[in-house]
């Protein structure tokens, strides 16, 4: 059984070597690879899908942080997407 629920990633563009995106997913599912979320391709944004079609399908992962509950993984989500900004809002 693993040991942290909940996870904290990063995406990085393979081009700039930027980040992209910061994300939270969870190895609650034992019958699934862990940190799952992080690789998977459904349940993108616009944004998202555009910066990965520009790069031909690729994208690099990170795994940031693994958390003993969800609450902490939301409080570490928020403070990751603080420090890199969000650029669909022009703040990254």
């Amino acid at each position: 059984m693993l040991s942290n629920s909940f996870y904290i990633y990063r995406h990085i563009r393979p081009d700039t070597n930027e980040v992209f995106y910061i994300g939270k997913g969870n190895n609650m599912d034992n019958r699934r690879s862990e940190y799952r979320r992080a690789y998977q391709l459904s349940g993108r944004t616009e944004f998202w899908r555009n910066v990965v079609s520009k790069n031909n399908g690729k994208f690099n992962v990170e795994i940031l942080w693994d958390c003993e509950s969800e609450q902490e993984a939301n409080t570490k989500e928020i403070e990751f997407i603080e420090l890199y900004g969000r650029k669909d809002l022009n703040k990254g």
